[in-house]
């Protein structure tokens, strides 16, 4: 086998077997639905919050 096929078979399997930045992409996407679940949160209870101030500002 020439040395250049050599060179991109070897190059191909450790693209092949090199899996740390699927990890990262995958600890991203994670990291993302965790952020958006929080900001998600806490704009429904400030809007229910608010709500409740505007209920409790209405009695007096």
């Amino acid at each position: 086998m020439p040395v250049t096929v050599q060179f991109f078979t070897r190059k191909a399997r450790q693209f092949k077997n090199h899996e740390s930045g699927v990890a990262a992409i995958e600890y991203a996407l994670i990291a993302s639905a965790v952020v958006l679940g929080i900001v998600t949160a806490v704009g429904n209870i400030g809007s229910n919050l608010s709500a409740t101030y505007s209920t409790i500002a209405g009695m007096f």
